[in-house]
């Protein structure tokens, strides 16, 4: 443990087990000399636990970098470990349907945009051999609290494809077309391939909003949410 020293004494070099660092980031301090300080060892559960959190490392990766530049706030990552964590703690398969309903940006919630899915909005997904078929319904117009939409609105999906068994996964990006605020409310549909018939799959949702055809960004709109989630078939 590092203490800062005194002005009164100039100390340099190392007098016992003691070494007199002088540093202009860290201001003149006092550490244990190197190698005086025996390294903590760990009991089999904290070494079970260590190997556990690393494995759940990679797999929250897996789905963090694809979510890098998506709108997000800066404890999405503690979450995602979180969530991984205490699935395999608890002996449970990693696969996608651990994420549903995971919001990127608690700061900016989507429910405050479109409100909450299920019996309010609607989503149906369907798998069809290799391809995947999206429908999103929502029940009226989205709105931001802190600033009305300046126009019209697009839904953007972000679709992820985990395989945590090989340590892949492929993002997809579909945009649905501009529509008016005022437009009657039907039903926006999506298709894109997957890896494969019996692919993961996570579905995030964010709403844009757009002016003079131009995506219209700001804080408020930054939502991005998970609105539905499937496993491997039949596991």
């Amino acid at each position: 443990m590092a203490s800062n020293t005194s002005v009164i004494f100039k100390l340099k070099g190392t007098i016992g087990e003691l070494t007199f660092v002088k540093s202009r980031r860290y201001k003149p301090h006092v550490r244990r000399k190197r190698g005086t300080v025996k390294p903590a060892v760990l009991n089999e559960k904290m070494e079970s636990s260590r190997q556990l959190l690393l494995s759940c490392n990679k797999h929250a990766k897996l789905i963090f970098d694809q979510l890098r530049e998506e709108p997000r706030d800066g404890a999405m990552w503690s979450r995602l470990l979180k969530i991984i964590f205490h699935a395999a703690e608890s002996g449970f398969p990693i696969d996608a349907r651990l994420f549903q309903h995971l919001e990127c940006n608690l700061l900016h919630p989507l429910k405050s945009i479109t409100g909450e899915f299920g019996n309010y909005n609607k989503i149906n997904v369907a798998r069809d051999k290799k391809r995947l078929n999206i429908q999103v319904q929502l029940a009226s117009a989205p709105k931001v609290p802190q600033k009305p939409f300046p126009g019209d609105y697009q839904l953007r999906l972000v679709v992820l494809f985990p395989d945590f068994e090989n340590g892949l996964c492929i993002k997809k990006v579909e945009i649905g077309a501009p529509t008016s605020l005022k437009a009657a409310l039907q039903p926006v549909e999506f298709s894109m391939t997957m890896p494969s018939a019996t692919s993961q799959y996570l579905v995030f949702l964010q709403v844009q909003a757009i002016q003079k055809n131009r995506v219209y960004t700001s804080k408020a709109t930054a939502a991005l949410k998970v609105i539905a989630s499937a496993g491997n078939p039949g596991k």
